[in-house]
């Protein structure tokens, strides 16, 4: 009866792990992008400055649907939350190539929908 409870409780704190670090990881991916979204759209003069008339329309519906379009952000910007089954793979990951690239900052837990703007 005994090795049964031991049994148990072993399964348990082994599926409660990967829970419990995906919570911590996703709690922390929180701060980072809230801290990115606030950096990318600290100074945003948006108008219309650009020459490229398709960029100028994403630009208007990013800023309408309550993001903000930098011309110069990170294609490597912190991802917004992880599935269980992805909380190792963030472990492993060792970054991407930094380069510069228009885009639309949406706030945290929107995604960027090129025909609606920033969704839930």
């Amino acid at each position: 009866m005994d090795k049964r409870w031991f049994w148990i409780v072993f399964l348990a704190v082994l599926i409660a792990i990967p829970i419990l670090l995906n919570l911590l990881v996703n709690y922390q991916l929180k701060q980072v992008y809230i801290e990115y979204y606030t950096v990318a759209c600290k100074d945003q003069n948006i108008g219309n400055p650009f020459s490229d008339k398709e960029l100028g329309v994403k630009a208007t519906l990013c800023r309408d649907s309550g993001g903000c379009f930098v011309l110069c952000g990170s294609a490597c910007p912190p991802k917004q939350k992880l599935s269980i089954l992805k909380t190792f793979d963030f472990f492993k990951e060792t970054g991407c190539a930094e380069i510069c690239v228009p885009q639309c900052v949406c706030k945290y837990g929107y995604e960027f929908n090129e025909k609606y703007g920033c969704l839930k």
